[in-house]
């Protein structure tokens, strides 16, 4: 899914509340339109501003995240048990991008060469740059609660967990590196010899998948301004928010992290970070279907 796929499914929305919406003057506020428990599904859509949060770790150094647009989508299905509670769950899409940037970095590892012989790999590196993208579904849970504002309004919360399940996700990262090696046995150290992979202020560019956990649970809210369309739908606008309340890496051993283990190889930033967490923030369109009324 793509931006796009939310403006289609944000206009669809728009084209039926322009057939229905008649309906409102049709009947009054006082003909059908109270809003009555029952059971319901729905369709939410909007766009997302996200963001991947980086706790230091092993990168010892600064770093940043900038957040990116992304879309949510969500197919419901609920209950409502008075006109002021209900809950609601089922399945729905969210999409993540997000730019990170480490400025500094050095590290020294054991390696070996061509010829078997061990050594000591001397790695600095500037201006590393990688780009996030993760597409994930979601299963929420939420708690509905209504405060009828009079008429055919109410305000309304909903917060809730939603259970994270990541199905794609890819980076690709770029940065200066220089490769130095110490050969203890000899008491030397080889730079500047690119043909032998040590090389200075070298670009390196990768791509790959970062590792992240196979579920994680994200804890939300919705809130905004429910209006009573007819007896049987309603449209509802408002601001949404969602943080991870677990890490979402994967990676084991962030003590034996390496960003560059061999000349000319990055693995993805977040592998050497504390904590990886995400973060949404956007505005949702809701448009609420009635069995029963």
């Amino acid at each position: 899914m793509t931006g796009k796929t939310g403006h289609i499914i944000i206009l669809i929305i728009i084209i039926v509340l322009a057939h229905v919406g008649q309906d409102i003057y049709a009947q009054g506020t006082d003909m059908g339109l109270v809003r009555k428990p029952g059971a319901f599904f729905g369709i939410t859509a909007g766009p997302l501003k996200s963001n991947l949060i980086i706790n230091e770790g092993t990168l010892d150094t600064e770093s940043g995240s900038n957040s990116g647009r992304s879309f949510y989508g969500n197919l419901e299905a609920g209950y409502l048990i008075s006109k002021y509670f209900g809950f609601k769950s089922g399945i729905g899409y969210t999409s993540y991008s997000a730019e990170i940037s480490l400025y500094s970095y050095q590290d020294a590892l054991m390696n070996r060469d061509s010829e078997n012989e061990s050594y000591e790999l001397r790695i600095t590196a500037s201006n590393i740059n990688e780009s996030q993208s993760l597409k994930t579904m979601i299963i929420p849970l939420n708690i509905i609660i209504n405060i009828p504002l009079g008429g055919i309004a109410s305000i309304f919360v909903e917060p809730g967990m939603n259970l994270v399940i990541p199905v794609m996700k890819n980076y690709s990262n770029s940065g200066f590196f220089t490769y130095k090696g110490y050969y203890q046995e000899y008491n030397v150290l080889l730079e500047n010899l690119p043909l032998h992979d040590f090389s200075s202020n070298r670009l390196v560019n990768a791509e790959g998948d970062p590792e992240l956990k196979q579920t994680w649970l994200d804890a939300t809210v919705y809130s905004g301004l429910n209006i009573v369309i007819n007896p049987k739908l309603r449209l509802s606008g408002g601001f949404f928010y969602s943080r991870s309340v677990t890490d979402i890496s994967g990676y084991k051993s962030r003590d034996e992290f390496h960003l560059s283990p061999s000349p000319g190889i990055t693995n993805s930033l977040i592998g050497g970070a504390d904590k990886v967490s995400t973060k949404a923030t956007g505005f949702s369109i809701t448009l609420r279907y009635f069995i029963s009324r």
